[in-house]
Formats: structure tokens, C-alpha cells, sequence
């Protein structure tokens, strides 16, 4: 019985070491795993307002994991990262992050933020914890979307406005999945 339990564990060991998994916890049953998806926006339009999209393929994120081994998949975090500030130390900014299948239309809202001052939270999370706010519906639609054979390639949108154009700063998009294992 043990050899059984065994094996899995050391199965997803290997792929944790050699992929972007990691392996949080593991009661002899139930094994989870996270997996992280960072996706780059580089915002430099000429006015007072920006809207990026990049596109992101989830079966790329999961693909170190056998899907049809996966009993959930819950939305752990999510964040923005303001890596670089080219508009100066006064310029606030709020802004919408979105989501859709690119088979689809109709984007959902996952997040947005208010009047965050740039400079504030350089290569610091704006997450649930400090200014983001989460779109419960749109968690669910991530989590639900994420869970399908093969997981879609979606679209992500960010948009929003600064208060002192011209609008140019870097950022990382942070997705973060909590993947439970069937036992």
C-alpha cells in the first residue's frame, strides 16, 4: 500500500523540481499543488488612459499536471506588480483587470483598483490584501474556465487611467491556482 501512495508523491516531486508546480501539502491523500501564471504588460500610450492585452495559454500552465488526475482548481491569488514607474512620483492610477476564452466575447471583470499611487506600491503586490478588489463572479469564471480538458487560452485585459499623462510603467499580472489532486 505504501509503494501506491508512494510513487504519485515521487512523480509530482519530480515535476515540481522541473516545471513551475510546487507542491504545498501532503496528508497522504490528498496532494496539492500550485501553479503560477506571470504574464508582462508594458503600458506606454500617449494620453491619460491605457488598455492592454496580452493572451495566456493555461494548457502551457498546466501541462506538467494530468488534468484528469485533478479533483479542483481554486484561484489562490491574484496581483498586479508595478515593476518600473516612468510617470513620475504624483501619478496615481486605477485600472480594470479582465478575462475571457478567446473562443468567446464578453470579457469578465476578475479586479480593479483605485487612485493607487504608482510610486506606493513599485515592486509591490496590489493584491486582495491591499488595494485590489476581487470580482467574486469573475473568481469563479478563472476557476471554472481553468478547469477544462484542455484548459483555453484566454485573453487578459488591463485598462484604466492615470491622473498625470503620459501614461508609461511596467507591470506583472500574478495568477495563482491551488490544484487538488485526486488521492
Amino acid at each position: 500500500m505504501r509503494r501506491v501512495i508512494l510513487l504519485p508523491v515521487i512523480v509530482f516531486a519530480i515535476l515540481a523540481l522541473y516545471s513551475g508546480c510546487k507542491i504545498i501539502n501532503f496528508d497522504a491523500q490528498t496532494l496539492y499543488v500550485t501553479v503560477a501564471v506571470d504574464e508582462d504588460f508594458h503600458v506606454q500610450p500617449s494620453s491619460t488612459e491605457f488598455d492592454e492585452t496580452e493572451e495566456v495559454n493555461l494548457a502551457d500552465a498546466f501541462a506538467d499536471l494530468e488534468m484528469d488526475q485533478v479533483d479542483s482548481i481554486y484561484v489562490q491569488m491574484v496581483s498586479i506588480i508595478v515593476t518600473r514607474n516612468g510617470t513620475g512620483p504624483n501619478t496615481s492610477a486605477s485600472g480594470t483587470l479582465k478575462f475571457e476564452d478567446i473562443s468567446s466575447t464578453g470579457a469578465v471583470v476578475l479586479g480593479n483598483f483605485d487612485n493607487v499611487n504608482l510610486d506606493s506600491v513599485l515592486n509591490e503586490p496590489i493584491d486582495p490584501f491591499s488595494l485590489l478588489n476581487l470580482n467574486a463572479q469573475g473568481v469563479t469564471k478563472l476557476e471554472d474556465m481553468v478547469q477544462q480538458i484542455p484548459p483555453p487560452i484566454i485573453r487578459i485585459y488591463f485598462s484604466g487611467t492615470i491622473n498625470q499623462p503620459p501614461v508609461d510603467f511596467d507591470c506583472t499580472v500574478h495568477l495563482e491556482f491551488l490544484v487538488k489532486m485526486r488521492p
